[in-house]
């Protein structure tokens, strides 16, 4: 059985593979935290659509534990 950060690293190679796809350039440029938040609506909405995807506003209230605690564990402590 998938633990819930197994699913949403398999759900993030998805969405990255998607979005390379649908690339009109050769690179793309995109912040890992974004990255997870698409691929996290993603996965709620159950779609790899990148018009649906980014057109939902999943807040980081509605995201998990682990996904709000990785996708915040990069930035500056203040004190």
């Amino acid at each position: 059985m998938l633990d819930e950060r197994q699913i949403m690293l398999k759900q993030v190679e998805l969405v990255a593979s998607q979005l390379l796809a649908g690339a009109k350039s050769r690179t793309l440029t995109l912040k890992l935290r974004t990255l997870v938040r698409y691929a996290y609506t993603s996965y709620v909405k159950g779609t790899l659509e990148f018009p649906t995807i980014r057109a939902q506003r999943t807040g980081a209230s509605r995201l998990t534990g682990w996904c709000r605690s990785y996708s915040t564990a990069g930035r500056a402590r203040a004190g």
